[in-house]
Formats: structure tokens, C-alpha cells, sequence
């Protein structure tokens, strides 16, 4: 859901006020600090091998990738964020791809 209003923002900003676009901000901020949080509390978030292969890893730290980015001139932890987000994304294609391309 935040990857799509992300997107949504970002194809058609024309389409916002000023205000509207500060509270998609805000809001896209206060999802992405919550991702954040849970990263550290749910399973799929722990730096664990055997946890890699998993998509509910993937899901969430692709979108907080997303979200960082997006987020970059606004948030000062959106760089940090970012490179933890990234090396889980990597992870997940080192080890829950196989060679043709499937997850395993």
C-alpha cells in the first residue's frame, strides 16, 4: 500500500495542494517509522540466513527502501534506513532465488 501511494505521488504531483502532498508525507514518514520499529520486534526483520528465502522479508524491506527514498530530504535517517533496507533486499536475492529465477 505505501509503495502505490508513493508512486501515485510521485507520477501525478500535479495532482496535490501543497498541503495535501505535505500529509501524504507525513503520512508516508509515520508508515515508513512503523516499518522501521518492526523490524526490530518481528521475525522478519532479524538478520538470520535461514530467514532470507522468506517473502514476507522481502515485502516489507523493499518497501522501506522505497519509502527512504522517497522520504530522503525529509527524514535524516532515511540513509541508514536505506542501507538496512537494501542489504535485506540483497539477502533475500542471494539466497531466496535460485538460478532460474524461482524462490526456493
Amino acid at each position: 500500500m505505501l509503495t502505490a501511494i508513493i508512486l501515485f505521488r510521485d507520477i501525478a504531483p500535479e495532482l496535490f495542494t501543497v498541503e495535501e502532498h505535505l500529509f501524504l508525507v507525513e503520512f508516508i514518514e509515520k508508515k515508513t517509522r512503523e516499518t522501521w520499529q518492526e523490524s526490530h520486534s518481528k521475525p522478519w526483520g532479524r538478520k538470520e540466513k535461514q530467514l532470507n528465502i522468506w517473502n514476507h522479508r522481502i515485502i516489507p524491506f523493499s518497501g522501506l527502501a522505497i519509502a527512504t527514498i522517497s522520504l530522503h530530504n525529509y527524514l535524516p535517517e532515511a540513509q541508514e534506513w536505506l542501507n538496512v533496507a537494501m542489504s535485506r533486499v540483497e539477502d533475500f536475492f542471494i539466497d531466496g532465488i535460485t538460478d532460474q529465477g524461482i524462490t526456493r
